[in-house]
């Protein structure tokens, strides 16, 4: 599928976004699969409803997708300690600064 990447670019970034704005996306890619299936679907007019069409597709939800994608780009960042300890740091500073 080559909507979705440019659907999800920087959803690491967004992943936090309201319920309707992923809605709102999800409702692109049913939209897709629908126009995928047409010709299918027409041959064998039997109705299939959607989390069925994603379950034989194999093709998560965007919602699913789009935590996936966020567990990928944040996990190194949080396993890293490096990064903990400078935000430590900084943020030790920072109170002491306020208290001066």
């Amino acid at each position: 599928m080559c909507i979705r990447p440019i659907m999800l670019y920087a959803c690491p970034v967004w992943c936090c976004t309201s319920n309707s704005n992923i809605k709102n996306l999800q409702v692109v890619q049913n939209r897709c699969f629908n126009i995928i299936n047409y010709g299918y679907y027409r041959l064998n007019p039997s109705y299939m409803k959607i989390d069925e069409l994603h379950e034989k597709v194999k093709i998560d939800f965007i919602e699913q997708v789009i935590d996936k994608l966020a567990k990928k780009f944040y996990k190194p960042q949080v396993n890293n300690i490096h990064i903990l300890k400078n935000y430590g740091e900084n943020a030790i500073n920072e109170l002491w600064d306020k208290k001066d």
